[in-house]
């Protein structure tokens, strides 16, 4: 994770979100039958294309995407890009039902 130069940006929510969960010890089923959709700005402030990619390589679902969301930034959504969300929702659940 990298954190900006700027002034303005702060990391409040950062310990808490750190702390929900041990990643060290966080361990995927085999047998996980969720689709799972990974998504982030190009223009992310804190997290990489790269370190995306590599969690979304460690998920063991056949049904799983991988988005990256143009002029799209760590806080800051464009309406288009929501949609792109809301769009691979719809298409993925629409009849989705879990074993």
């Amino acid at each position: 994770m990298a954190v900006p130069e700027d002034s303005l940006f702060t990391m409040k929510y950062t310990p808490r979100f750190l702390m929900m969960l041990d990643v060290k010890t966080l361990r995927l089923p085999d047998d996980m039958k969720i689709p799972v959709l990974v998504g982030l700005g190009d223009n992310d402030e804190l997290f990489t294309v790269e370190k995306e990619k590599e969690l979304y390589e460690l998920i063991p679902e056949d049904k799983k995407e991988f988005l990256v969301m143009e002029n799209t930034t760590h806080s800051l959504i464009p309406r288009e890009s929501w949609m792109q969300v809301v769009n691979w929702l719809d298409c993925t659940f629409i009849n989705f039902e879990m074993n």
